[in-house]
């Protein structure tokens, strides 16, 4: 009875010996597929952190000036900020003032920064503008426009 077990016990100690070496002749190819697996996930999370580093929160905004009843012409200085509110309020934002903007037959464009603000909440922009290089008090527009989003 003893020699029976033994010879069993050897028996499976020679079958796990056989399934370790077949594991064994395996791994040299699963570790290159880890080694593969590992670059790839590398490059994916450098990329993603790559492209999320280069969003911008700027954008461009382009509006029609007019001087009383003409169209304005000239260099203006635009100060821009964003409120949560389409009256009123405190700025979430800004001021951000953009100096000496060509307007021409009342039409301007320039490129307005202010921060990361911009989630699903409504947002409105305030603009106030005078003269470049003056030193009056910057004359608010009035409303303050709706900020949507695009596609």
């Amino acid at each position: 009875m003893f020699y029976r077990r033994l010879a069993r016990l050897e028996a499976d100690v020679l079958s796990l010996l056989r399934r370790l070496l077949a594991i064994k002749s395996l791994l040299p190819g699963i570790m290159k597929s880890l080694q593969h697996l590992a670059c790839l996930a590398c490059v994916y999370i450098l990329s993603s952190v790559a492209g999320h580093a280069a969003v911008s929160a700027a954008f461009t905004y382009q509006g029609k000036l007019m001087d009383g009843t003409t169209a304005a012409n000239g260099r203006y200085d635009l100060r821009f900020a964003v409120f949560d509110v389409a009256e009123r309020g405190r700025p979430l934002a800004g001021p951000v003032t953009n100096a000496a903007v060509l307007v021409s037959n009342g039409v301007f464009t320039t490129a307005v920064d202010l921060g990361h603000v911009f989630n699903s909440d409504p947002r409105w922009l305030e603009v106030a503008v005078r003269l470049s290089k003056s030193e009056t008090a910057f004359v608010v527009l009035t409303p303050r426009q709706e900020m949507t989003s695009t596609p």
